[in-house]
């Protein structure tokens, strides 16, 4: 069962790093390549043996390499039929710019919201100050017609 997502094409450098889940056969081929290298150096001593190969994986059972370097040891592997590791890999992308970018927009669109918030706040409070000013002059002016009303009651009183 693979990894759910979305697909999107991302640059990536062939020195990025891709990280794999090697099976045995994978890390076969590994400690082939890693004999084979060491042998033509001064130093073939310093070939690792297969144990500390796989000591190289990190707490999820992946295995670190440079793209170009994976594709140097395991291309002429991966064909079909063979199962040197699992072919859900994770690679690093780089996206930092376009993350970047996008997190100074949204801070400046939220500084915008912030204003316009306080914009509507204090027009907002303007406006009940305006209709408590309008409220106070009709409770005023019902004051003076009950008065006037009264008097007149009063007048036409014989």
């Amino acid at each position: 069962m693979g990894i759910a997502s979305t697909t999107t094409k991302a640059q990536a450098n062939l020195n990025d790093y891709i990280y794999v889940k090697l099976t045995d056969e994978g890390y076969n081929i590994l400690y082939e390549y890693e004999i084979d290298s060491w042998s033509n150096t001064p130093h073939p001593e310093y070939a690792r043996d297969l144990d500390a190969i796989k000591a190289t994986v990190d707490e999820n059972g992946y295995k670190a390499f440079q793209m170009w370097d994976f594709m140097n040891i395991f291309g002429k592997h991966l064909k079909w039929g063979s199962n040197p590791l699992d072919m859900n890999v994770l690679i690093d992308v780089k996206i930092s710019s376009d993350i970047e970018y996008y997190r100074s927009a949204n801070a400046s669109l939220l500084h915008q919201l912030e204003l316009k918030d306080k914009e509507i706040g204090e027009l907002s409070s303007k406006i009940l100050d305006v209709a408590k000013y309008w409220h106070s002059q009709v409770t005023k002016k019902d004051k003076e017609i009950a008065m006037l009303q009264a008097n007149i009651t009063n007048i036409s009183k014989p």
